[in-house]
């Protein structure tokens, strides 16, 4: 507010790596817990819950898909069904972090109702959609009417989807990905 930005902070989480994440960690948790708190009582306009959630940030190295995994984690620590989705096309590493490989373009749209299962990490309700590889042009895809199908049979199965997304200055997807969102969340890194 001192430099007349009025953008609402909806969560603050300590820098830290992954590796640096404990359950002992209670300044870690107790931030992520408020910025749990504060997602789930946001009221997009539509007057229902953020189903949707696209986080980005201007640049890389903002956390963006650290935040993204830990709230994918932490949602479904509460009980909820969640779907995280590395659409950051380019230099997506959410598979890495999960151990997965990335998937075709191919298989993305074979995606169904029953084989989603097959995304599910192991023990948990959580479910990654890792980095489609070798996707030609990421903005004729993003348009493409198959995608948007596979949004809303997401949508049907999921409490909650968590699109982690490319950097907002780098490519045209991160602007087209907002417009999924119930709640758009931009991650900056303080300093």
């Amino acid at each position: 507010e001192d430099n007349k930005i009025h953008t609402p902070i909806v969560g603050v989480i300590n820098n830290l790596k992954d590796e640096d994440k404990t359950e002992h960690n209670e300044r870690f948790k107790q931030s992520l817990e408020s910025l749990i708190v504060n997602i789930q009582t946001r009221i997009p306009d539509n007057g229902k819950k953020c189903k949707t959630i696209v986080l980005t940030s201007a640049t890389p190295l903002n956390g963006k898909s650290f935040v993204s995994r830990n709230i994918a984690e932490k949602l479904t620590g509460l009980g909820n069904k969640v779907l995280l989705i590395d659409a950051d096309y380019k230099r997506g590493d959410q598979h890495t972090e999960f151990n997965l490989e990335k998937i075709s373009l191919s298989k993305f749209f074979e995606i169904s109702d029953s084989s989603i299962e097959s995304f599910k990490i192991k023990e948990k309700n959580l479910y990654v959609i890792p980095r489609i590889s070798r996707i030609g042009s990421s903005f004729e895809f993003l348009y493409d009417s198959r995608f948007q199908s596979q949004i809303e049979m997401f949508k049907s199965k999921f409490d909650y989807i968590i699109i982690d997304t490319a950097p907002l200055l780098s490519v045209s997807d991160t602007m087209i990905l907002l417009s999924l969102g119930d709640l758009r969340l931009c991650v900056v890194r303080h300093g």
